[in-house]
């Protein structure tokens, strides 16, 4: 049903492809293949809750997924999402007044309270799953993706980039399960790093950064000077 275009990305334990939908006129959209290799305890490493709830979950600030399966070769889940054309949060909002990328900020906060109050949580929020659809062409909107899937689905080595960790919550950084908690967390690291232009905590050694999320504080200067 879905025809491969080109690679979107490849990261941690999952790759990405632009796909044409041959069922639906030729429709683009994203398929995400997850890694089959086992889990700790040598268990599929496959997203947790009913992916059929998954798909129901619609609203304004969310990329809707559309599909979901399992691949007989290489076997593994693929999830498909409606394609979306844009710039990621950070890249959108560099130079834009304070003000206005509060308000995309918030449009991030609603479509996290829709999840919450669903059951579920993102577990990966962070600047590059926030796209701002059209962006320069005026009318976009703010888009959250690769949200409700479990931690087993993103991390079958258990090994992060410094780029994920530098938006992990403490709890899940030493290994707990991600909750509205955490993806709170996740939140305020992007406001601090969309409106500084620089991330709270951040180090290319991955052990010095979870040093500086367990332990570390934050320079909080930058937005009191903004606030004066």
């Amino acid at each position: 049903r879905y025809r491969v275009e080109l690679p979107l990305n490849a990261c941690e334990a999952r790759t990405a492809y632009l796909c044409a939908d041959v069922k639906n006129g030729g429709a683009r959209v994203a398929l995400r293949l997850f890694d089959s290799r086992p889990c700790a305890g040598g268990q599929p490493c496959l997203p947790s809750g009913d992916l059929t709830l998954l798909l129901r979950l619609r609203h304004p600030n969310l990329v809707p997924v559309t599909d979901f399966g399992i691949m007989e070769r290489p076997r593994g889940l693929f999830l498909v999402r409606e394609w979306v054309q844009g710039k990621d949060l950070h890249a959108s909002t560099e130079g834009m007044d304070p003000g206005e990328t509060l308000v995309w900020i918030l449009e991030a906060a609603k479509a996290m309270q829709y999840l919450h109050t669903r059951g579920f949580v993102h577990g990966n929020l962070n600047p590059r799953n926030a796209i701002l659809s059209n962006a320069g062409e005026g009318g976009g909107r703010l888009k959250l993706t690769d949200f409700g899937i479990g931690r087993q689905a993103h991390d079958g080595t258990e090994e992060f980039g410094s780029r994920r960790l530098a938006y992990m919550a403490p709890e899940t950084l030493l290994g707990g399960p991600a909750d509205r908690r955490s993806d709170f967390y996740s939140l305020g690291v992007m406001v601090y790093q969309l409106l500084t232009r620089r991330l709270p905590f951040d180090d290319e050694d991955p052990e010095f950064l979870i040093q500086k999320h367990l332990q570390g504080s934050v320079d909080l200067r930058p937005l009191e000077r903004m606030q004066g």
